[in-house]
């Protein structure tokens, strides 16, 4: 991976849209908002893969 990115596990990505956690909530949005607009956001096809699998509607927004 070069050098400045930051790999992000699927759990921070479902965090992000945890209703029911606010705490994790609270922590992933701004993490993934600056490693984005930082360009340092990295993401494997695996985690986009399991982030994409359908999620409990219940507590996801």
């Amino acid at each position: 991976m070069p050098a400045g990115l930051e790999f992000v596990d699927t759990n921070v990505l479902v965090y992000a849209y945890d209703l029911s956690s606010p705490e994790k909530r609270a922590r992933a949005i701004p993490l993934l908002e600056t490693l984005l607009l930082e360009r340092r956001l990295a993401l494997s096809l695996r985690v986009l893969q399991e982030f994409s699998t359908p999620l409990p509607t219940e507590g996801c927004g």
